[in-house]
């Protein structure tokens, strides 16, 4: 990583992928931000779009030279594009931010403030949260803020640079970069926080498709974290439970040879839905259909979650069984 800092006061690493619609307003939000005082620099760091990303910012680059483009056109995902834009960093602080994002203009100065004591990393929250960006967008629902998936997520945060110099954000890993880099920074004695009462903007535009596959890619995510740090999460909990009826529900109806006890399999991720809806929009009387409509699409898109955890944890015993017959060939052959 560059130890070099200039006279650059802070460096904002933006990762952006086919986020050609959204990148123009993300970068005029920085540029916006109070307390920059110009001696700031902006990284896109372009994921490998196959859309117009690049050409965006290579045109708000040339009239701007505080903005550079990084990348080598290839899809490498998050957590390569994050280490990516760290290394290429000069600032003394060092903000993260997803391309869909528009921050506002208090942003800066909220989370530099909270820096100033103990922290090491701030941040506030998207809204509306990731998973529910579509139904959102869809159906014109009121989202409520809610805590990320960790203290401080990738699409919003501001962090002292010693934190990515000792730290960093691990290129194997695709998704879930950044709840793996607040878990090793904290174990490295850092001190992360989220600023509750700081709300910036999520415009993501991700198709119903996309976020279906994007759903499922979390699930195996979140199979892997459980399976690196054996930390529980109540989404864990929740998979858990889904599980479990369903595999009662598969006994029986083997058993009885009829498919209704599977009903209730769905109906459990129709439940975990309404709960994970209800936190996160505000049902108002007005938007009783609009709402309940969400609900429904939201159930899909859990289930492709849970849907992706059931293959991330089968990988994960597929890995366990690999190294087992491994070491156990390699011990017979010791003998």
């Amino acid at each position: 990583m560059s130890t070099a800092v200039d006279t650059v006061s802070v460096s904002f690493v933006v990762i952006a992928f086919n986020e050609a619609a959204n990148i123009g307003q993300c970068l005029a939000s920085i540029a916006a931000l109070d307390g920059l005082c110009g001696n700031y620099e902006i990284i896109v760091v372009d994921d490998g779009s196959t859309d117009a990303t690049p050409d965006v910012v290579r045109n708000l680059a040339g009239a701007d030279p505080r903005i550079r483009l990084a990348g080598d056109g290839a899809n490498h995902g998050r957590g390569a594009a994050r280490a990516v834009g760290a290394s290429a960093a000069r600032g003394h602080l060092i903000a993260m931010v997803d391309g869909d994002i528009r921050l506002p203009p208090h942003w800066y100065t909220t989370c530099a403030a909270e820096l100033e004591g103990a922290l090491d990393g701030v941040g506030g929250l998207a809204v509306p949260d990731g998973d529910v960006a579509f139904v959102h967008r869809a159906l014109r629902l009121p989202a409520r803020p809610r805590p990320g998936s960790t203290v401080v997520t990738g699409n919003n945060g501001l962090f002292r640079r010693r934190v990515l110099d000792r730290v960093g954000y691990d290129p194997a890993l695709r998704n879930g970069e950044d709840v793996e880099f607040n878990q090793r920074a904290v174990a490295a004695g850092f001190d992360f926080a989220t600023v509750a009462d700081l709300t910036v903007e999520h415009c993501e535009s991700k198709p119903y498709t996309t976020s279906l596959a994007w759903l499922f890619e979390s699930g195996t995510g979140a199979a892997r974290q459980l399976e690196r740090t054996r930390q529980v999460r109540l989404a864990d909990a929740a998979f858990a439970g889904w599980l479990a009826v369903t595999a009662g529900s598969v006994l029986v109806a083997v058993r009885r040879r009829r498919s209704a006890p599977l009903l209730l399999s769905v109906a459990t991720i129709a439940s975990i839905a309404a709960v994970h809806h209800a936190q996160r929009f505000r049902p108002q009387r007005s938007d009783v259909l609009r709402y309940v409509a969400g609900w429904v699409v939201d159930t899909t898109l859990v289930g492709a979650y849970l849907a992706g955890r059931c293959t991330g944890h089968a990988l994960s015993l597929r890995r366990l069984w690999r190294m087992r017959h491994t070491t156990s060939r390699r011990d017979g052959g010791d003998r």
